[in-house]
């Protein structure tokens, strides 16, 4: 089978016509977290939220010891 090439703007294009068509079919008026802050918007930027995030909610930095746990939990 041919393998199909599209443009980066043919993908922008078709991408933000879906965005559009969820908006005015109100996909996103009652998404979680709605209205609320979020929760990392005031915290410095870190390239490793997500594995902290995941330790602490899986409440696996407290299994781990001293010389176990990664710089800065």
């Amino acid at each position: 089978m041919a393998e199909l090439n599209f443009s980066d703007a043919t993908v922008r294009l078709v991408a933000e016509h879906k965005i559009q068509a969820a908006i005015e079919a109100g996909d996103f008026d009652r998404l979680p977290g709605f209205g609320k802050p979020c929760a990392l918007i005031d915290q410095p930027y870190d390239p490793h939220w997500w594995v902290r995030s995941k330790l602490r909610r899986e409440e696996l930095v407290e299994r781990l010891t001293a010389d176990m746990r990664p710089p800065l939990l």
